[in-house]
């Protein structure tokens, strides 16, 4: 089956079965759905614990009366270019849920949805985890995805953690564990220390990683945003941006109050009688939490500034932007990895500040960790500032959905996450919505009379700090 995008050469080869082991032992059959799904969407995301799809399911042959699809079934989905293709996108689903059942009007069809899962988030949902653990986080992590999630090695990636941890899990299905110990884990790669740890799906597998481990090893998809019209040349209208949506920017409200600026965490242990309090502040520690580049995507100056007229007569806890109490709950937790905390929640709330939704051709390489290299051109466009500074430059992929309509189209919608810019806007012409001179405008003035070098020599340093050009007439 081959998907065709409007406007584009790009073909994708689409195959849609559903597998049953009712028959003989060792066995079984395979039947295709290309004839009875009419559209599905696949998503991933760095947020959520397994992949997701999402079908309509056209019935004329009421085979679903027959019980021919059943909830428990697995259907499986296999989405690639060539043969040749490094990456062909498998994956097997099974059917947790069939819903908004409906008779088409004047056809015996009947239309519903069908909701599916992977296999370790349907096993997770049938098991619990009851078990004590001590060591590297990293170790207690695979032995979960091995034993409780039956992944083999292929099918899994977990970043090497340090130190030593104790867990006890009561009851606990394991992919709740795998992402209470994302808040336990430490990289043991130093310079990622006091990253933000995420346990993800996706279509090349499942993944334990921090987010800098996630960019610095990441594939990274260019993709340009052209002003006017498409270009004519097919490889490059692949990778256009269809549609560009900026969902959240960064706000003076969220940013103190979701403690990007700084926070606290004070720990009260009432087994051992201790308190302990570790923070984070923004100017002390950006170069920890900074992602996708080197300079703050707003005015940090400023609102420190500001922050501090309000909390000059406050007592210490209160001049933090925003502070957490954890108490020890029982006593068979501890909260050895606690100290990262502070740093790896201003580095998700960096993250959140500024999200943007792209609509693309379908790409069905892109997954969450990967990295998006926009090229955004600027509104006003100037000699020195050709594309746009806030927008331009490298987005982490958080989410994944591959709309396709069989037979026709297939779209990929991306979310993104940008915490800093690569280039400081005040060494770049300014690119804001209204970049128009001072109506007021500034007065220079020069004594250029003739045997006046001072004069002159000053002249010619305002021309060249401004970059400014003076053409000369016909005689010179």
């Amino acid at each position: 089956m081959i998907i065709n995008n409007r406007d584009t050469a790009n073909q994708h080869y689409l195959d849609i079965t559903i597998k049953r082991k009712n028959a003989a032992p060792g066995e079984e059959m395979k039947f295709s759905l290309l004839s009875y799904i009419t559209s599905f969407s696949i998503t991933q995301a760095l947020s959520m614990k397994s992949m997701f799809l999402k079908a309509t399911y056209s019935d004329g042959s009421g085979l679903f009366d027959k019980g021919f699809i059943s909830v428990g079934d697995e259907i499986e989905i296999t989405l690639y270019v060539s043969d040749e293709d490094e990456f062909k996108l498998i994956k097997s689903f099974y059917i947790s849920e069939l819903k908004n059942l409906d008779q088409l009007e004047n056809t015996k069809h009947k239309v519903f949805d069908i909701h599916a899962i992977t296999a370790p988030a349907y096993v997770s949902s049938n098991i619990f985890l009851t078990k004590s653990y001590k060591g590297k986080c990293s170790d207690i992590v695979k032995d979960i995805y091995k034993t409780y999630l039956k992944l083999p090695d292929s099918e899994i990636e977990v970043e090497e953690t340090s130190g030593q941890i104790e867990m006890v899990f009561p009851k606990t299905t394991p992919t709740m564990a795998l992402q209470e110990l994302t808040k336990r884990a430490i990289s043991a790669n130093l310079a990622y220390q006091d990253n933000l740890f995420f346990a993800y799906e996706t279509s090349k597998g499942h993944k334990f990683k921090c987010t800098k481990a996630m960019i610095s090893n990441s594939t990274i998809h260019t993709y340009s945003q052209y002003p006017n019209k498409r270009p004519t040349e097919n490889s490059d209208d692949y990778f256009r941006i269809l549609h560009f949506e900026q969902n959240e920017a960064a706000s003076r409200k969220k940013l103190v109050e979701s403690g990007v600026l700084n926070n606290e965490l004070v720990s009260f242990n009432f087994v051992d009688r201790t308190i302990t309090s570790t923070g984070f502040d923004y100017s002390r520690d950006k170069d920890k939490t900074n992602l996708l580049g080197i300079f703050a995507p707003f005015d940090y100056e400023g609102l420190s500034l500001q922050q501090q007229e309000y909390t000059t007569t406050a007592s210490s806890f209160d001049k933090v932007a925003h502070v957490s109490y954890i108490c020890a709950e029982e006593s068979y937790q501890r909260y050895d990895a606690r100290i990262k905390e502070p740093t790896a929640k201003a580095q998700l709330e960096m993250l959140r500040q500024n999200t943007i939704t792209l609509k693309v051709h379908g790409n069905h390489q892109i997954i969450p960790g990967d990295v998006i290299q926009l090229t955004v051109p600027a509104k006003y466009l100037t000699s020195d500032n050709q594309f746009d500074i806030r927008l331009d430059g490298k987005y982490l992929v958080a989410g994944v959905r591959h709309d396709v309509a069989v037979g026709s189209l297939f779209d990929t919608i991306v979310d993104l996450y940008k915490d800093a810019n690569e280039v400081e806007s005040e060494n770049r012409t300014s690119n804001s919505d209204n970049p128009k001179p001072d109506s007021a405008g500034k007065e220079y003035r020069f004594e250029l009379t003739q045997g006046n070098d001072a004069g002159a020599k000053a002249f010619d340093e305002f021309l060249a700090a401004n970059k400014i050009t003076i053409a000369k007439g016909v005689g010179g």
